[in-house]
């Protein structure tokens, strides 16, 4: 109303005046420009993809600390095994001591390399995502988190595998009584089927179909999961 003022109030003296005053033709329409729609859409998607970044990098990083956690428990089971356990006094067998002692090893490796790696990416990862200046990075650290998890879970699996092994030979070299070895070794390779079953039964419940993508913003072939505005899930990775 303001630009009408020494126009006459005429509304086509108003129009014209308005006109001059915003730089806009004639015809030009006065609502709000496609161009601004689709900045705030393309804001608001980046924020999006952001909050989905950090909730799997969140993710990732609680899982690392509770195997990291875990595997250092099993890490000082088979070290204090193979530390403290004297077999000097029992079997005379060098086969089954050279193989307590090796199962012990590989699992106290297994678990402390599980622990390494869960580590390096809890100190590495966030740091990438935070640290990094585009969209590429953040998508870069989570995918590793992603990655080495896989790596981190074997580790962990691993450990607890060669512990049961090594309790399996200690029975052999330890008891003198041939019955309670069969009774302790059936019991623990009884576990070690039933940890391998639970592993395979448990990764294949929470396992997504092959080709779903499972996280938001791009994966490493630069696919959107929010093309659009809407929390589509896209297949093909």
């Amino acid at each position: 109303p303001g630009y009408c003022v020494g126009t006459g109030g005429a509304e086509s003296n108003c129009t014209l005046a308005w006109a001059a005053r915003s730089g806009k033709g004639d015809h030009d329409d006065y609502e709000e420009k496609p161009d601004q729609q689709f900045i705030m859409k393309a804001a608001t998607q980046q924020l999006q993809k952001a909050e989905i970044r950090n909730m799997e990098m969140n993710f990732y990083f609680n899982n690392n600390g509770s195997i990291g956690t875990a595997s250092a428990v099993v890490a000082g089971f088979a070290f204090s095994g193979m530390v403290l356990t004297d077999l000097s006094g029992y079997s005379d067998s060098v086969a089954m001591q050279l193989s307590f002692y090796t199962a012990a090893s590989l699992s106290m490796g297994c678990s402390l390399l599980s622990v390494l790696q869960a580590t390096l990416c809890n100190v590495w990862g966030p740091g990438l995502l935070i640290m990094g200046d585009d969209e590429d990075h953040m998508a870069q650290a989570v995918a590793g988190m992603r990655a080495m998890q896989k790596y981190i879970l074997v580790s962990f699996s691993l450990g607890v595998f060669f512990l049961h092994i090594s309790g399996i030979f200690y029975a052999w070299v330890a008891f003198t009584n041939e019955s309670n070895s069969v009774m302790v070794s059936t019991v623990l390779g009884t576990f070690v089927v039933l940890f391998i079953s639970v592993v395979f039964n448990v990764n294949n419940l929470f396992t997504l179909p092959e080709g779903v993508l499972d996280h938001g913003a791009r994966v490493n072939n630069q696919t959107p999961l929010l093309q659009g505005g809407g929390g589509n899930v896209y297949h093909g990775r």
